[in-house]
C-alpha cells in the first residue's frame, strides 16, 4: 500500500495542476506552438507558428515566430521586429496594458522578451526604456534587470544604488541579480 502512495500523490498533482495554474488565452494550436517553443522544440514551434500565420493573424503566433528567430536561430533583427509587432497586435486589440489579467500575461512575456532581445543586441537605452514601459503598467518594478544595462552604459552609480537596494531581498533570484548584475 505505500508503494501506492505516491503514485496517487502524483496522480492528485497532475489532475489538479490545470485547475491551479493560470492558463494563457489563445487557441489550441497557438498554446501549442507557445508549448514548443517553451520546451525549446524551435523548428516545431516556427512550423506551428507558421502554419497558424497562415491561416491569417495571430499576435500568439507572431510572437513564438519572433522568439524563434531570436532563441533558436540567432537572427535578433528579426526577432525584434517579430515580438514588437505582436506587441503592437496584442495592444491594438486590448489596450495599453490590457484591461483582461490573462492578456497582461502576454503582454508582460512580450515586454520581457523584447528587453532581453534589446539587451543581447546591446541597445542598453532601448532596454532600460523597454523596462520603463514595462514598470509604467505592472509591479513589482523590474530594478534588478536595469543593473547591467546601466553598467554598459557607464551609469555606475545609478547601478550600483539598485544593487544595494536589493542585496538583502528575500528572494534568491533577485538577490543574485543585485550581486551580479
Amino acid at each position: 500500500m505505500s508503494r501506492l502512495a505516491p503514485i496517487a500523490l502524483a496522480l492528485v498533482a497532475l489532475l489538479a495542476a490545470p485547475a491551479l495554474a493560470q492558463q494563457l488565452p489563445g487557441s489550441r494550436a497557438e498554446l501549442e506552438a507557445y508549448a514548443s517553443l517553451d520546451a525549446r522544440k524551435y523548428a516545431t514551434a516556427r512550423r506551428q507558428a507558421e502554419e497558424i500565420l497562415a491561416e491569417g493573424p495571430s499576435l500568439i503566433a507572431t510572437f513564438v515566430l519572433g522568439s524563434v528567430h531570436y532563441r533558436g536561430e540567432g537572427n535578433h533583427p528579426r526577432g525584434l521586429f517579430l515580438v514588437r509587432e505582436a506587441k503592437r497586435m496584442l495592444t491594438a486589440r486590448f489596450g495599453e496594458p490590457p484591461t483582461e489579467a490573462a492578456w497582461q500575461l502576454w503582454h508582460k512575456r512580450i515586454m520581457l522578451e523584447e528587453q532581453w532581445l534589446l539587451g543581447e543586441m546591446d541597445r542598453r537605452e532601448e532596454q532600460l526604456a523597454a523596462l520603463d514601459e514595462h514598470d509604467r503598467f505592472y509591479k513589482p518594478p523590474m530594478d534588478v534587470r536595469r543593473i547591467w544595462p546601466l553598467l554598459k552604459l557607464g551609469r555606475f552609480e545609478e547601478a550600483r544604488a539598485i544593487g544595494n537596494e536589493y542585496i538583502h531581498d528575500p528572494n534568491e533570484w533577485t538577490r543574485e541579480r543585485a550581486y551580479n548584475g
